[in-house]
């Protein structure tokens, strides 16, 4: 538990300063008893509740279930990382807004990427989608991580490897700009400048309301319930 302790002590230290949100990605899976022990204990120290249920195939709606449960006994929101792949086979982002709705978590579940969302046809994102705007889940697009996805060797609608940004809005459906993996392993050249995964999001996605994108990506987050996301009881 020390890297979460050590996270939440820099958060204290800086509070005058920055706004941190410290959560825990359980990388581990949570299926494994000795695993679900610490992710529990992290999360008790954290802001929120990470989720991976890619790390639990062939059972991701157990993890699915564990989370959102241990999520909606602490009393606290939950950020998903699901349809990474650019696979059109992955079904995660609609696994995780009917959880949301089953666990009665409307409005405090966030997809990470929902990528693979965009190499469905297209009837089929208008289907999940409306169940994502059910849900009142929020979707988290990283430009940058998204397009960085190959290309996988599967028949699917002609599509670039990012959320269909243009679909989501237009459903009503909570977005929220983030940027996955800054100078690190698996992207050492991203840095974090927002202005950049604004101009990747809106070439991609060829969505040009430059003044629509830039008020998006500077406003007060939809849905922001305050430093730490904790939903009232």
């Amino acid at each position: 538990l020390l890297p979460v302790k050590a996270a939440m002590e820099v958060k204290r230290r800086y509070a005058d300063r920055i706004v941190f949100e410290v959560g825990v990605q359980p990388l581990q899976g949570v299926l494994d008893p000795a695993s679900y022990e610490q992710y529990e204990e992290a999360c008790a120290l954290a802001d929120y509740c990470g989720g991976l249920p890619s790390r639990d195939r062939p059972q991701p709606e157990k993890h699915l279930d564990v989370i959102l449960s241990l999520a909606k006994k602490l009393g606290k929101c939950v950020d998903v990382h699901v349809d990474q792949e650019n696979n059109p086979n992955e079904n995660e982002t609609e696994l995780l807004a009917l959880k949301t709705i089953e666990h009665g978590m409307q409005g405090r579940v966030y997809g990470v990427h929902a990528i693979s969302l965009a190499a469905k046809p297209e009837r089929e994102q208008d289907r999940i989608i409306e169940k994502v705007a059910e849900a009142d889940m929020g979707v988290i697009v990283c430009p940058s991580a998204a397009l960085s996805m190959k290309q996988l060797p599967m028949s699917a609608p002609l599509h670039n490897s990012i959320a269909p940004f243009g679909k989501l809005r237009e459903a009503g459906v909570r977005l929220y700009l983030g940027v996955d993996n800054v100078h690190d392993l698996f992207m050492p050249i991203v840095d974090g400048d927002i202005w950049t995964e604004c101009r990747m999001l809106m070439e991609a996605c060829r969505f040009y309301d430059i003044r629509a994108v830039t008020e998006w990506a500077c406003a007060k987050p939809p849905g922001f319930r305050g430093l730490s996301r904790q939903a009232a009881a």
